[in-house]
């Protein structure tokens, strides 16, 4: 009888243990020409972020500071910075 409550508090434990990775956001990426040569790949993470990595460099976070991405992506194509199709 032990076994039969053990194993059922088991796989209540299972089915209802949290799957975090499923309820984060997938980043939404985009792929642009950078103006100093190569291609420079900008992450939306949905969390008022972005990741950027510019060729030969490290991968960076910065804060959007309330804008959409899109506006972001805009704000460096009227730069000059990047350009993306």
């Amino acid at each position: 009888m032990r076994k039969i409550i053990l194993l059922c508090a088991v796989l209540s434990f299972i089915s209802c243990s949290d799957n975090s990775s499923a309820s984060e956001p997938e980043a939404e990426c985009q792929t642009c020409d950078y103006d100093g040569g190569g291609n420079a790949i900008l992450c939306d993470n949905k969390d008022g972020t972005a990741t950027i990595t510019l060729p030969g460099e490290a991968t960076e976070e910065v804060n959007l500071n309330g804008i959409s991405f899109s506006a972001y992506i805009s704000n460096l194509e009227n730069q000059g910075i990047i350009s993306c199709q």
